[in-house]
């Protein structure tokens, strides 16, 4: 039981109506869904819950496009190529991880 689900709880053993508690939960949040782009309801929060059971951590490799070597350029070239190298690093990096974690 997550604290929002024993808090719900104890407020309807506390005698708070269901109506009360439905308009809460029906209130906005100042939040949007990543994925509609739509505002959020605190009961969305609730439902769009997840567990974290691990946390990767990825590192960025030292080349000729880290930052100490690109201070001040800030050209398309050089950005598009900072991107895609965090693309290919994070896509090795991540594709490692989710191999050792099915091992376990």
């Amino acid at each position: 039981m997550t604290l929002a689900q024993a808090l719900l709880k104890l407020a309807e053993e506390s005698g708070a109506s269901k109506k009360a508690m439905r308009k809460i939960l029906n209130e906005k949040t100042k939040g949007v869904g990543f994925d509609t782009r739509k505002q959020l309801r605190y009961e969305d929060l609730l439902k769009g819950k997840i567990d974290v059971d691990f946390v990767a951590r990825l590192k960025r490799k030292n080349d000729s496009h880290t930052i100490s070597n690109k201070i001040f350029d800030y050209t398309k070239n050089t950005i598009l190529q900072l991107i895609q190298d965090g693309y290919e690093e994070t896509k090795d990096q991540l594709k490692k991880v989710l191999e050792t974690k099915e091992v376990e």
